[in-house]
Formats: structure tokens, C-alpha cells, sequence
């Protein structure tokens, strides 16, 4: 019907925020090499535009988006254009050889 709605418990993905939080990803960032898109809600207090940089340059293989006026919760503050966004990424994945890549 159109309406969204979390399926997780709130407190338990509260936990797992902290738990990732601590822990360093640079590294595993770095490796990335599938077709990826990092897609960044301009007035997200959660990816700051100088860490949302620093990743870019860090791996300039993953594709960047950024959302004006929207928050860092881009699935539940901008679901449509979230859906559009990767409706035209991952056929441009398709099209540029990358096919059998979990697409």
C-alpha cells in the first residue's frame, strides 16, 4: 500500500550502531571493487561532508550520490528517490560489463 514501516527491533539496531561504531572500516572501505554507490543525505549529521570526501578519495571506484535536504535515514526520509537513484545505477552497472556482480 505504499506505507513504510521498520521490521526490525529499534533497540537491537541501536546496539548494532554502537557495535559499528567502534571498529575501524577504512581498510575493508579501501577493497571495495564491485560496482557500489554511496549515496549521502545532504543534511546528514551521521556521514559529514569531510568523511563522505575523505571516502570518496580513499576509493574513487564507488559511485557517490548526494541527497539535498535530506537526512541521514535516506530509506525512510526519501524512499522514491532512493528507488530511482539505484533504478539507474545498476543498469549502467549492467552496461558497463560488470554483469553477474550480485546485480
Amino acid at each position: 500500500d505504499g506505507s513504510v514501516t521498520w521490521l526490525a527491533n529499534r533497540e537491537a539496531l541501536k546496539r548494532t550502531v554502537i557495535a559499528h561504531r567502534s571498529r575501524n572500516y577504512w581498510h575493508d572501505w579501501e577493497r571495495i571493487s564491485i560496482p557500489a554507490l554511496l549515496v549521502r543525505g545532504g543534511t546528514s549529521g551521521e556521514l559529514r561532508p569531510a568523511v563522505s570526501d575523505r571516502m570518496r578519495s580513499r576509493n574513487p571506484r564507488v559511485g557517490f550520490r548526494q541527497f539535498e535536504g535530506v537526512g541521514h535515514n535516506i530509506p525512510l526520509l526519501a524512499p522514491g528517490r532512493l528507488a530511482a537513484t539505484l533504478s539507474e545505477f545498476w543498469p549502467s552497472v549492467e552496461r558497463s560489463g560488470a554483469q553477474g556482480m550480485g546485480g
